[in-house]
């Protein structure tokens, strides 16, 4: 085989393992979640903090909680359990607030994985900002306290 013909084959295997590693996963997870569920998804986790209805000084509505609004209307349970692993903590945190005011039963189920979880996420509520982590959120959430 000749240099350029290397090059080549080469080139198309970097190509062939680029698809499989990047294209695939996400081409899976979305199979999970209807279009609308997806968007709402992806909004909620580019913003990637949890918001009370009202943020700020002069009490704003808030994108990300109208976000989380349209998330419990359009959602699923099945989705709203594939969303407990999404890469995002906001995600995260909304689906399994709207899984819970769903069905408490099954959340209170799912909730061991999430109740080890410390990654920690931005929190505005009202005009309070501060860190919080998954693990603490949803103790309230199951003790009625969010």
């Amino acid at each position: 085989m000749g240099a350029f013909q290397h090059l080549y084959y080469m080139k198309g295997i970097f190509l062939i393992g680029w698809l499989i590693v990047f294209l695939l996963p996400s081409t899976f997870a979305q199979r999970h979640l209807s279009r609308a569920t997806a968007e709402i998804v992806n909004a909620i986790a580019i913003n990637n903090k949890y918001e009370s209805q009202f943020v700020g000084f002069a009490g704003s509505p808030s994108v990300q909680y109208q976000n989380y609004e349209r998330l419990k209307n359009i959602a699923t349970n099945d989705e709203l359990v594939h969303l407990l692993k999404h890469k995002s903590a906001a995600v995260r945190i909304y689906s399994f607030k709207t899984l819970y005011e769903k069905d408490p039963g099954l959340a209170k189920k799912l909730s061991a994985q999430l109740l080890a979880d410390t990654s920690e996420f931005m929190s505005l509520q009202g005009c309070i900002a501060g860190t919080e982590d998954v693990k603490s959120f949803v103790q309230r959430i199951l003790r009625n306290r969010y």
